[in-house]
């Protein structure tokens, strides 16, 4: 499949509109799903496990056959911290796919784990080698990874370059006893942090999950449990809901990168969203406000997709608060950002110039320009105004709905993106201020 990389330079919503607060984690009760949702397995659904068959999380996105988790022969499920939870044995481990479920630019891994054993005991599990508890595994290209485990004495994270060199490592001290249940959260974007029963043990600034690493989130593997094939170390703990969450909280990226898929049934440009059409894009959201590294309550999720001829955008532009949507403006290049509204920035070359803005409000009202310079006044092209599609319609929910066609053509002759080519990409979101207050 041809895909190209779009850098997300600053996505924001240019708006002046209160952050979303980080709410405290809730250990008393087992989670809910929540829009940041991306899988949750409350392991509550027992089965003999056999190699093939899988866990019934509450969310996932199957990717092929593989619809939950699929541990290997030998574990089994026990009482938990909530329900179910299901114990490791031996050299084992269960695997869970992974794209379109783990978002590398920010997001959070959280589960309840046990130990089967005293890891004061000497030895701590006769006859087995459990030096090292490997609790959750994201493997990326070559032979990096991100990790979360136990050295029995220390839980610790760690990232590895595709060379297994360590290029960040953290851990916190951590005493536990057997049949002991404890909450462990990694959560990543701006900072790397390590949590346990709801307190921040570890953090180091580090963007996204893999940092410096170029990964591919169409080709990761994820599991929970041993390497099997790249070690004998027994996995003998349990774990209990296990939850996979998207961006959120203050875990915003400075440049998050959206990997965005080549289609080839283009969607209708109607304004509105219908089932499926745009199941094949790229996805995302977690949008920022302007000056500000938190997120917004009027969240945005944007859909991304392009052909030979176009990039397609559609906009999900939502108001929990269901307040009047402003669009009146009706001539091409009025200043519809004073509206609501929402703006594209697009910068394909490397360089800072040129790139192109192109926006519409709530009615479908065009305005662009192509900008050579920065010098203010002399910056913008006349007579840039590229024959592109916008229609848009209203939520009942609150908020409205923008689909668009941009023909590659009319940015000064372009052609679609190479595979692997990179374009920084600004998406945000306008509306009037004054109507917030």
């Amino acid at each position: 499949m041809r895909t190209t990389h779009l850098t997300l330079a600053t996505v924001c919503l240019a708006v002046l509109l209160m952050p979303l607060a980080v709410a405290a984690p809730d250990l008393t009760s087992p989670p809910v799903p929540t829009q940041r949702t991306l899988i949750l397995d409350h392991f509550d659904k027992p089965f003999t496990p056999d190699g093939k068959l899988m866990t019934s999380p509450a969310v996932i996105k199957p990717a092929a056959e593989i619809t939950g988790g699929r541990p290997m022969k030998g574990g089994e499920f026990i009482p938990g911290k909530f329900g179910k939870a299901f114990r490791f044995h031996d050299v084992m481990q269960m695997t869970y796919p992974a794209p379109g479920n783990l978002d590398l630019t920010a997001g959070a891994i959280e589960f309840w784990v046990a130990y089967n054993f005293d890891p004061a005991a000497k030895p701590p599990f006769p006859g087995k080698n459990v030096s090292n508890q490997v609790f959750f595994t994201v493997f990326g290209p070559g032979r990096s990874s991100v990790s979360i485990y136990s050295v029995l004495k220390s839980i610790c994270v760690t990232v590895r370059n595709p060379q297994r060199q360590i290029v960040l490592y953290q851990a916190f001290s951590a005493p536990w006893k057997k049949d002991e249940w404890h909450h462990i959260s990694l959560r990543w974007g701006r900072e790397l942090e390590l949590w346990c029963d709801g307190e921040l043990r570890a953090t180091k600034p580090w963007n996204g999950l893999f940092g410096p690493i170029a990964a591919d989130p169409a080709n990761l593997r994820m599991q929970l449990g041993t390497w099997v094939g790249q070690s004998g170390v027994a996995a003998e703990f349990a774990i209990d809901e296990l939850h996979i969450l998207g961006p959120g909280g203050d875990q915003v990226p400075d440049h998050p990168i959206l990997s965005v898929p080549f289609i080839t049934k283009p969607p209708t440009i109607d304004g509105v969203i219908t089932p499926g059409e745009w199941d094949s894009a790229a996805t995302t959201t977690g949008f920022a406000a302007q000056y500000q590294p938190s997120l917004v309550a009027d969240q945005t999720i944007a859909h991304v997709a392009f052909d030979d001829d176009n990039l397609y955008v559609a906009l999900e532009l939502t108001d929990p608060t269901k307040r009047p949507v402003k669009g009146a403006l009706a001539q091409r290049d009025a200043a519809v950002f004073t509206e609501d509204a929402f703006d594209i920035f697009l910068r394909p070359d490397p360089d800072a110039y040129p790139y192109y803005m192109l926006s519409a409000n709530a009615i479908g009202t065009r305005f662009d320009i192509l900008c050579r310079h920065a010098t203010a006044g002399v910056r913008q092209e006349p007579g840039f105004n590229p024959d592109w599609q916008v229609k848009t319609s209203l939520r009942e929910e609150g908020g409205w709905i923008a689909e668009a066609a941009i023909p590659f053509a009319d940015l000064e002759g372009r052609s679609a993106p190479a595979d692997g080519e990179r374009w920084r990409v600004n998406i945000c979101r306008d509306a009037d201020a004054a109507s917030r207050l």
